[in-house]
């Protein structure tokens, strides 16, 4: 851009007008601290509101699995997992020792 178009863009104003400016920024911003603390409050509000009915849910689930009572793991569909030295092999023990070894299919 050539230095006319800065120029051109950019309004130049006085510091008076820059201090009018400046205050009536202010006076709005004065204005407006009302309606803003009213909307934090109803925040506020409705925050605690979500809070306590989400404490309610939590009370009623708690609630109905202490109900239910205990049950076996399996009667509700969980699959019985491997235990953690199934899933480790020992150390002097290489891959392909523990892997049975592996046999194709004949081709017909």
């Amino acid at each position: 851009m050539s230095e006319e178009q800065k120029d051109q863009e950019q309004p130049k104003y006085t510091d008076a007008q820059l201090e009018t400016m400046r205050k009536e920024r202010m006076a709005w911003y004065k204005k407006e601290i009302p309606v803003l603390k009213a909307q934090a409050e109803y925040e506020e509000l409705l925050t605690k509101i979500d809070v306590a009915k989400m404490t309610r849910v939590e009370i009623m689930m708690a609630q109905a699995q202490m109900m239910r009572g205990p049950q076996d793991e399996n009667a509700r569909g969980v699959e019985e997992r491997p235990t953690p030295e199934e899933h480790v092999r020992p150390a002097n023990q290489s891959a392909s020792e523990s892997k049975p070894n592996r046999k194709l299919k004949a081709e017909k």
